[in-house]
């Protein structure tokens, strides 16, 4: 962004002619280091949200996340996020993610849960009035980039909130990864969780339980391996097929509901590949 590691980042649309049109977006308020733009989203409408994991507001490295909404002029307005309940070294914004009604899912995987430092992961949902909510009941209201006029974001029904692991432990890096789908379902992974061996991970599914509340299913591996960090990388679809990456041994798995509240795993493994390759970091 012109700060050194502040970040930035870069729409590209297509222009009509088999290009691309590019846009770069920078936050209004960013610092050295911020590293904005370290995890990001975009839905169906062209929201955007992106995280800062190092932004300093309420302590070193607490971390901020930005949704962008178009202005339909070809600007945004722009909404800062940030914990409600933040702390230094929280890196909230690692993760990122938004469903195509604007509502975001965003990991702190230091985040206080039951335990300290276990990690969190939050949801913002648009409100009647044109704003972001949190958890709390904090508004978040938006800025236009230009100095325009500012596009409101549209009301969503689902509540906002904070997810812990009902067995979170220190470190476990709940929050590492995160995704939200069009039904308010929220997958987050925790690659450092030691329950079936030393950082073997576990990935965590909150269904929202039409009472406000939502409910928590925990799974891991078939087989898990310490080390492995099962739940570096998630992503959810709207069908509820859940993809989970680990960050050793080259390992991604798909969870397809069995239509009795479990799930039918398949795990991929590319012939040829080294535990160097890092299949798996990333995932859609």
């Amino acid at each position: 962004g012109g700060i050194t590691n502040s970040g930035a980042i870069y729409v590209y649309e297509p222009d009509g002619s088999g290009g691309y049109a590019e846009t770069r977006i920078v936050a209004l308020d960013v610092y050295p280091d911020d590293r904005f733009g370290y995890s990001l989203d975009i839905n169906d409408n062209g929201t955007i949200v992106a995280g800062a994991y190092n932004n300093d507001d309420a302590g070193a490295n607490s971390g901020s996340a930005y949704v962008f909404v178009p202005d339909g002029a070809g600007g945004y307005t722009q909404y800062k996020l940030t914990a409600p309940d933040a702390a230094a070294a929280d890196k909230f914004g690692i993760s990122v993610s938004i469903n195509s009604d604007g509502v975001v899912s965003i990991g702190a995987q230091a985040g206080d849960g039951a335990v300290a430092d276990t990690g969190a992961v939050y949801t913002f949902v648009p409100n009647g009035d044109g704003d972001y909510v949190g958890y709390d009941g904090t508004i978040y209201t938006g800025v236009p980039l230009d100095g325009s006029a500012s596009n409101p974001v549209t009301p969503d029904s689902i509540t906002a909130n904070k997810f812990t692991a009902s067995d979170g432990a220190f470190a476990d890096y709940f929050g590492a990864s995160t995704a939200i789908n069009d039904h308010g379902v929220v997958l987050v992974g925790a690659p450092l969780n030691d329950d079936p061996g030393a950082n073997s991970g576990y990935i965590y599914l909150y269904r929202p339980d039409g009472s406000g509340g939502y409910s928590e299913q925990i799974l891991n591996a078939s087989i898990p391996i310490a080390g492995v960090q099962y739940g570096y990388s998630v992503a959810l679809n709207n069908s509820e097929v859940a993809v989970v990456g680990s960050f050793d041994r080259n390992q991604v798995h798909v969870y397809q509901p069995d239509g009795n509240g479990g799930h039918f795993e398949t795990k991929l493994l590319p012939a040829g590949t080294l535990y160097s390759d890092l299949f798996g970091h990333s995932v859609a």
